[in-house]
């Protein structure tokens, strides 16, 4: 039996604003084992980013709010415990790499002395110690001449390394989770390639277990064990990546299937999923999908389907599902 590291149940975050309520995550759940990699995809806006935020408790507030839902880490409820408790586990036993390394690295600090605050928090390393342990990460991550490295500012290095920093700092107290929101952004094919081999190689050694964001369907097939799909703040699809990849159930993880480039066919043969994804603040009755949809039905347009088992995954779809108490959920 696999060993569950992270749970989550029924998440729903929302933004309260001068436009309306914002259900950014609604009634999200889903769980990740130990040396387990989920890849999160969707469009920009789907929940992706705030669901992470939210397992960190980062959302920002007033304006947001986590309003119901569980998040399971190692057995206790991270939604229960204090602000302190909730920074004794940040950065330390859940790290993450936020989706900007030219921003979210202070310019005023050197790389070492970012990576060896987190140690002397974290881990009560000396000043000397947490230097040298900072080195030993940049070494582990792949940068060359880490002894100097460790010295120089962010703007002195590529937008490579300090996605490498950003890794470092992140690995550095060996967290049992680690989130990469959009770990490659920005990044040439090149330099991206070596990111997602060093975190396939940082996992199968540490056994970290590994939530990956992204928009991108060629970075989950080549790291995550299972996908899962969002929409408009919803989970549609979750399940393996071959069979997911292979076989899409749901209409929209089939558009973004088919709307991937292919060189041996001809550019006007590209397919795009029709139409915008809604507004947050007016989502459309019913499925939140149906007015992109080409399956849509009439019961599509009122009832919201629910999530349920199918095959060898979880689909949110009414060509799978006949109506349940779960639908309208």
């Amino acid at each position: 039996m696999e060993d569950t590291i992270l749970e989550v149940k029924d998440l729903r975050t929302h933004f309260f604003t001068d436009e309306g309520v914002a259900a950014a995550v609604d009634g999200v759940s889903f769980s990740l084992s130990r040396g387990k990699t989920l890849g999160i995809v969707g469009e920009s806006g789907c929940g992706k980013s705030v669901t992470s935020l939210s397992i960190l408790r980062l959302v920002e507030e007033p304006a947001g709010k986590i309003i119901g839902g569980e998040i399971i880490f190692k057995d206790q409820d991270l939604l229960k415990l204090s602000e302190e408790e909730m920074r004794d586990i940040r950065g330390n036993e859940i790290s993450m790499i936020f989706q900007e390394p030219m921003t979210s690295l202070n310019p005023v600090f050197t790389v070492g002395d970012q990576i060896a605050e987190v140690l002397r928090l974290h881990q009560g390393l000396s000043k000397n110690d947490a230097i040298q342990k900072s080195i030993e990460m940049l070494r582990l991550v792949g940068i060359p001449l880490p002894e100097r490295r460790v010295q120089e500012y962010p703007h002195q290095l590529s937008g490579g390394m300090r996605q490498r920093v950003m890794i470092a700092m992140a690995l550095s107290c060996n967290p049992a989770l680690l989130i990469a929101d959009e770990p490659t952004t920005a990044l040439d094919v090149t330099i991206q390639a070596q990111i997602l081999e060093l975190m396939k190689d940082l996992k199968d050694k540490l056994g970290t277990a590994i939530m990956m964001i992204t928009h991108d369907l060629g970075v989950v097939a080549e790291v995550a064990d299972e996908v899962m799909i969002m929409y408009a703040g919803k989970v549609v699809e979750h399940g393996p990546v071959q069979a997911v990849f292979s076989n899409p159930l749901h209409p929209y993880t089939e558009g973004l299937m088919n709307s991937i480039p292919d060189i041996t066919l001809d550019l006007e043969a590209l397919e795009t999923i029709e139409g915008l994804v809604p507004s947050i603040y007016a989502m459309p009755k019913g499925c939140r999908f149906h007015p992109r949809c080409k399956y849509a039905m009439d019961i599509c347009k009122d009832t919201q389907p629910g999530l349920v088992s199918h095959e060898d995954r979880k689909v949110r779809c009414f060509r799978y599902s006949p109506i349940t108490e779960e639908a309208g959920k």
